[in-house]
């Protein structure tokens, strides 16, 4: 998921976002749209929940509606990825089967994503 960066690239170097072309940005959420179905780690380092929160941010700059709704599709598939365990607590497995409870690879992390897009908060604050 680190490619979805590419818009930090262009800020950091001085370039305005709004001047990536319309196809260039379509081609990114395309390709969301297309591999977030298939998240197998939903953490913040490289599944969903980043995901989730670099969208956030590339809202924040361009306003994009679509980019909303790809949040709202990565969260419900989030969402029904999520394994019940002892006593009605749920948590995420990782590839590899684990569970973390981490922030960075963790449930706590992806809990807390799931949490600002529920609460209607579109800002990318929580690195900030």
């Amino acid at each position: 998921m680190n490619t979805f960066y590419i818009s930090e690239f262009y800020i950091e170097e001085g370039i305005n976002i709004n001047e990536l072309n319309d196809n260039a940005i379509s081609l990114i959420l395309n390709w969301i749209e297309k591999s977030c179905i298939e998240d197998k780690d939903f953490d913040l380092v490289g599944g969903g929940a980043g995901t989730i929160l670099y969208l956030i941010k590339l809202y924040d700059r361009i306003k994009n509606n679509r980019i909303l709704k790809l949040c709202e599709i990565i969260a419900e598939n989030i969402i029904d990825k999520a394994k019940v365990i002892d006593n009605n607590q749920i948590c995420w497995l990782s590839k590899f089967e684990k569970a973390s409870t981490g922030f960075f690879t963790g449930t706590s992390g992806i809990g807390n994503t799931l949490l600002n897009i529920e609460n209607g908060n579109f800002t990318a604050k929580l690195f900030r």
